[in-house]
């Protein structure tokens, strides 16, 4: 009963949190609304979510949107890039369904998956009155435009329109030399008078902004000697039209006139910083849905860091800096899992300067490494951990973490009831009855192998969302078994960087799946069997295959050594080798799949591999059962 209770609250709070959020709130699936809050009630003219839920969504929009496009497909069409794509923000035109009138909305329409079902949130902002003040501000434009001749000779007229407008309009020639009048709101934005100055350095102040002045050199040259306007626009949109400077981010328009160019400057600070928050915003939630649905997982991988930092310097004097750079390496990747933001930033900054040190394969106790200990120790890993869980607390409360609804255990009382069990087992004088209950008490902090490859479900989505692939949910087949977590973890944890790197090298983008005649979304599979005293676990991919020629000649380059004598299976785990040439967030670091080498190594495992092109690659882990090792 206390466990309901408390699942209530933390519904409760969640619900309070979005019914009193000031901005419209839809829940949707991709057919239907499931909810929405009193914001979205008050936009569309509502009285109740029951009668907003009973609506069609085609019976909020016109028929067609302003661009002449069908309103329903292109609805379809979000959707669907909200789904593979990401975050989408656009603007919509929309009905109220009280009086049927239209208003224009900005609509930032994003993703997340509850029970690996897609649900959509989007949130709408009534934008209206800014638009019938940009119609208002283009039509000056077009009035400027057709009359940039008489803009050489002062037009008090004209100029109180554009200082009024709050853009900032100047005009340039050949020479990139800012003449003629400007707007007032030019000195705002630039925070200097242009007039005489080269709009290039204007528009592009900073030193590392070479290239764009360049760019724009060149884009200016081009447009001005083009032999059509179409022509001269093509070059011009190869222009950055986001501009940083003077503490604002500006949207830059360049227009044709008969003596150059013209710039219409727009300020979309408040814009910029609003999407921002709203991404923020998808972020949290999703950290706690993950907290609320994968609550075991979520709090191991708390507890696994917490005694990471516990431990401190001490246990890693015996081992490698690759070790422990593998070790940041898995942390960081779990994190990113549950959408943690403050932890998973400051060790990818840690991993970047780790990657550069030539001692990788020193040990920690050596001089050559004197130092690393202690940057890795010194962050104050329970500030930055509190940070993030602040935002799990701040909607669940604080009892949340505490986990008053669990018995606590020390784990050496759980090894000496398992230990109890198993001679009970041993001497066969058990009651009738009783075999089952000790045979749980033997394997009391066990873990099943099945639900532990199903917690990655949620990563491949989303890492197949972040390289724009199409993935199915991840299969899992065969025998389940039970393992020890002090043994198997670390192992298990490991596991993520096969999933991703079968993604990312693996699975085709849906295009070049859709060409091989495959279907566009792929598959990855997981399936276990016990054999004697070990079991097997295989982790196959239907993506391209790996082409062992390039792939060693791309480790022939990066680890400078004669590869003819490795196997398939030592390059593809080689410490420091990736095919990436660059490393990304994902992959192309080259130590994730040593990490999973050397857990299977310590377990006294082995991996084989087997791959066919443009049919897969098959992963499998051959590893003995295990009671008692030592746990590094």
């Amino acid at each position: 009963m206390r466990i309901n209770l408390v699942q209530n609250i933390n519904e409760e709070k969640f619900r309070l949190l979005f019914e009193q959020n000031p901005e419209a709130l839809i829940l949707s699936n991709a057919n239907a609304f499931i909810d929405c809050n009193l914001a979205a009630l008050k936009v569309f003219g509502c009285k109740t979510v029951e009668q907003f839920c009973n609506l069609h969504p085609s019976e909020l929009s016109p028929e067609r949107q302003p661009d002449n496009e069908n309103s329903s497909q292109k609805a379809n069409i979000k959707i669907e890039l909200a789904l593979t794509a990401g975050v989408q923000f656009f603007e919509w035109e929309y009905k109220r369904y009280d009086s049927g009138e239209s208003f224009i909305a900005e609509v930032f329409l994003s993703c997340i998956f509850i029970n690996d079902e897609p649900v959509f949130q989007a949130i709408v902002r009534d934008i209206t009155e800014r638009k019938h003040r940009e119609q208002n501000l283009n039509q000056a434009m077009i009035v400027a435009e057709e009359s940039v001749n008489e803009l050489r000779v002062k037009n008090d007229g004209l100029a109180t329109l554009l200082n009024n407008s709050g853009q900032g309009f100047f005009s340039f020639g050949a020479d990139l030399k800012i003449v003629g009048e400007y707007s007032q709101a030019c000195i705002h934005l630039l925070g200097q008078i242009p007039t005489g100055l080269d709009a290039d350095s204007v528009l592009f102040p900073f030193t590392d902004d070479h290239y764009n002045r360049k760019l724009m050199r060149s884009c200016i040259e081009d447009a001005l000697q083009a032999s059509s306007p179409d022509l001269a626009r093509m070059f011009l949109d190869l222009i950055p039209t986001e501009l940083i400077g003077n503490g604002k981010v500006l949207n830059a328009q360049y227009i044709p006139i008969k003596t150059g160019i013209m710039v219409v400057l727009t300020d979309v600070t408040a814009e910029v910083e609003l999407k921002k928050s709203a991404e923020l915003e998808s972020k949290r939630m999703a950290m706690i849905l993950a907290a609320v649905t994968d609550g075991p997982e979520f709090m191991a991988t708390i507890d696994d860091f917490l005694s990471f930092c516990k431990a401190g310097p001490e246990p890693w004097l015996t081992q490698k800096v690759a070790s422990l750079y593998r070790a940041i390496h898995t942390f960081k990747g779990s994190f990113n899992q549950f959408r943690f933001t403050h932890v998973p930033t400051e060790l990818h900054q840690l991993e970047a300067f780790l990657q550069d040190l030539p001692i990788l394969q020193n040990l920690l106790s050596d001089s050559s490494a004197g130092g690393i200990l202690d940057i890795v120790f010194e962050t104050n890993w329970k500030v930055l951990l509190n940070r993030d869980l602040g935002i799990v607390t701040s909607v669940l409360g604080d009892k949340y973490l505490r986990r008053t609804s669990i018995i606590p255990l020390p784990k050496e009382n759980a090894r000496a009831i398992e230990q109890m069990a198993n001679e009970l087992l041993d001497i066969k004088k058990v009651k009738f009855g009783h075999e089952i209950l000790l045979k749980e008490l033997s394997e009391l902090r066990y873990i099943s192998l099945h639900e532990e490859l199903a917690n990655f479900s949620k990563l491949v989505q989303q890492v197949a969302v972040k390289l724009e692939k199409e993935l199915l949910p991840l299969e899992i087949n065969g025998h389940d078994l039970r393992l020890d977590p002090d043994i198997y973890r670390q192992f298990l944890l490991t596991l993520g960087h096969v999933m991703r790197n079968a993604i990312d090298h693996g699975i085709e983008d849906p295009e070049t799946r859709y060409e091989k005649g495959k279907n566009e979304a792929g598959t990855i599979h997981c399936t276990t069997q016990r054999i004697a005293n070990e079991f097997e676990l295989t982790i196959q991919d239907d993506g391209a295959g790996i082409n062992e020629t390039i792939l060693r000649l791309h480790a022939s380059k990066k680890l400078n050594i004669n590869v003819d004598s490795l196997t398939l299976t030592d390059l593809i785990f080689a410490d420091g080798f990736s095919s990436r040439e660059t490393a990304t967030e994902i992959s192309g670091r080259g130590i994730g799949m040593a990490a999973v080498r050397e857990e299977v190594e310590r377990l006294g495992g082995s991996i084989a591999i087997e791959t066919v092109i443009d049919q897969g690659t098959r992963f499998i882990f051959r590893i003995p059962i295990l009671k008692n090792i030592a746990v590094a």
